[in-house]
């Protein structure tokens, strides 16, 4: 902005445009209680069209607030600057304040994880849980004594047998040390996993290596480097030119030709040590539009039991809108009325996430989990740094709690040595309202590692916006050379320019 007037001139712009999306916010049918953030999230959505980078300089410099950290208030910090650049300005009144938009995701925040007894200013903990401890009552204790808030079970890895087994396991534990605790369990969903038609049920691959992925249906001999699938329905969209990862991203292929539910896999990139695809290990297909439903026969038939356990269900894979509304049919027919936790793990979900998040909005309560394992392969390593982050501002413009999930310190976690970049990952995780561990060996280390890092995290941020509490590593400094207490000649004499 060239001038004081163009800048106020944009502004003014901006605040009408709000004031037309909070209109068109009143034809969706939502539920009440996400009036106010649903509006909300619109006017982020009007701000965040902008190429703001010019108008923050000139707000810095003017020594007023850059809208940078205006997620959960959109409006009202917009109305604050122009009170200061065009008092005499009138725009439409807006009581929705920091104050108001803070406290309406810790209220939400609460009614999803429940009460706290420790630790009030760190996101809280979920815990995914060791099936093979499923009856070990000391194992739980020290969870929860060390902070676990959720207890995950994910039903992909346990029958209803174990279920049951930690669910009292868990009851027994909360009883004993009086500590509270909710239950979250997982729908399984549509995960495509590898099926290897040999005795070892595995096969080693090298760069350049020539496989087959093919239907389970078919009735041919197996090439000698065969994957099997199950879900016939990939064949229907999967083309020449798509991108294959198996296990996590470990095997990359290229699809040269599709005929007859068979699919030709040039392999281009293999780990360097220990090249070996085995059995029931994860395929992604992010070109691939597969015409499946994220809520599978399965998950229905599992959803009254899973139900009966948790307080917050998680539904795996979800990618449009209409998976959302096949939940809500189903949980409406089975009389449940569990808040839904929405895993974002697909390039489809992220690219639709905005609609994703109106239309759980028609539900009282729900939240967001982040789930950064498939995220990273469909949508790339590079892209996930970028996009992890505007899902979580675009959660705080809704109100909408988030839980930060995938590999947090996980190899402290599987091998007791942390790295320098899982602390930094970590630290990232403050900015969420839960942060998810997956089970290891060394789980309490690793809680009590977590939780020390948030804590330090907690007293420089709030969300994305820093805070600042007194530095420790300055405070001898000022004390040696810059406090007025101490005689002139030990004041620091700066340089003139300075």
């Amino acid at each position: 902005m060239k001038t004081i007037k163009d800048l106020v001139d944009f502004l003014i712009h901006l605040e009408k445009k709000f004031t037309q999306s909070e209109i068109k916010m009143q034809e969706l049918m939502l539920h009440p209680n996400y009036d106010v953030s649903a509006k909300n999230l619109a006017k982020y959505l009007v701000l965040r069209s902008h190429e703001l980078r010019p108008i923050q300089n000139q707000l810095h410099h003017l020594g007023l607030s850059s809208l940078a950290a205006s997620e959960s208030h959109t409006h009202y910090q917009l109305l604050n600057v122009l009170k200061w650049l065009a008092p005499e300005y009138k725009g439409k009144a807006c009581t929705l304040s920091d104050d108001v938009g803070r406290e309406m995701i810790s209220q939400r925040t609460r009614k999803l994880f429940g009460e706290k007894h420790a630790d009030h200013n760190i996101p809280y903990l979920m815990v995914t849980i060791d099936e093979r401890k499923a009856g070990d009552v000391k194992y739980f204790e020290k969870l929860l004594i060390n902070g676990m808030n959720i207890a995950r079970i994910n039903f992909a890895h346990a029958d209803e047998l174990t279920v049951n087994q930690i669910v009292n396991t868990l009851q027994t534990a909360i009883i004993n040390t009086g500590l509270p605790c909710k239950i979250h369990m997982d729908l399984a969903g549509p995960k495509l996993r590898t099926l290897i038609p040999n005795k070892k049920k595995k096969i080693e691959l090298q760069l350049n290596d020539v496989i087959y992925l093919q239907a389970t249906t078919t009735n041919e001999n197996f090439p000698k480097k065969t994957i099997l699938i199950s879900e016939t329905r990939v064949f229907e969209t999967l083309q020449s030119g798509h991108r294959i990862y198996f296990d996590d991203g470990k095997f990359h292929g290229i699809v040269e030709e599709v005929k007859n539910q068979t699919a030709v896999i040039r392999i281009v990139k293999t780990p360097l040590n220990n090249a070996v695809l085995k059995q029931d290990k994860g395929i992604n297909l992010p070109d691939t539009h597969l015409n499946t439903q994220s809520l599978t026969a399965e998950d229905i038939k599992n959803l009254k039991m899973i139900a009966s356990y948790a307080d917050l269900i998680g539904y795996s894979f979800v990618r449009k809108t209409e998976d959302i509304q096949l939940l809500r049919t189903y949980l409406k027919e089975f009389g449940i009325h569990k808040p839904v936790i929405y895993k974002i793990e697909t390039s489809e979900a992220v690219d639709s996430f905005v609609e994703l998040l109106y239309e759980a909005m028609k539900d009282p309560l729900f939240g967001i989990m982040i789930a950064r394992g498939d995220s990273a392969i469909e949508i790339g390593f590079e892209r996930l740094a970028e996009i992890q982050e505007e899902l979580l501002w675009l959660c705080e413009a809704a109100h909408t709690p988030v839980i930060w999930a995938t590999q947090v310190l996980e190899s402290l976690n599987k091998t007791g040595l942390i790295t320098r970049s899982e602390i930094s990952d970590a630290v990232m995780a403050s900015m969420s309202e839960c942060v998810m561990l997956n089970k290891g060996k060394n789980i309490v280390q690793t809680m009590q590692t977590l939780k020390d890092i948030l804590r330090r995290e907690s007293s420089h941020r709030e969300k994305k916006r820093f805070t600042m509490r007194p530095l420790g590593i300055v405070k001898k400094f000022v004390s040696e050379h810059l406090n007025d207490s101490q005689s002139e000649g030990s004041i620091m004499k700066l340089p003139s320019d300075v």
